[in-house]
């Protein structure tokens, strides 16, 4: 079994609004994504999906549990040493798994953020 662990979350409201108000900002067609240089060795991931997105909370969880699996997948793929917030827009919980996953890594591919040779890398 693997377990999104707490180390690679982000969790504090300071840690959110540090990421939120620095320069490298991304948006596409389900969210927006905001990066900053990270103050532990990982990559840490803090998610937000308010009520206007859906008012249901099993589909904002869903669209939570979908988005750490893209990043748990493809952990290895991305640069290390970043906080990143992903902010869903309102149309975000009506996506499939491959829709969210092409999105997310659209969307590091395009910020820079995913590693060269990411696939020979995954064996070591």
């Amino acid at each position: 079994m693997f377990k999104y662990l707490k180390k690679y979350r982000l969790r504090k409201r300071s840690d959110f609004l540090r990421v939120q108000s620095g320069k490298r900002k991304f948006h596409g067609r389900h969210f927006f994504f905001f990066f900053e240089p990270g103050e532990t060795a990982d990559s840490r991931l803090g998610i937000v999906i308010t009520r206007k997105v859906d008012s249901r909370a099993v589909y904002r969880n869903k669209l939570r549990r979908r988005i750490r699996e893209v990043f748990r997948l493809n952990r290895f793929r991305f640069i290390k040493n970043f906080d990143i917030v992903v902010i869903a827009r309102r149309d975000a919980c009506a996506c499939e798994f491959a829709e969210v996953k092409s999105e997310i890594l659209g969307i590091f591919s395009r910020a820079g953020m995913l590693k060269k040779h990411a696939d020979q890398l995954r064996g070591q």
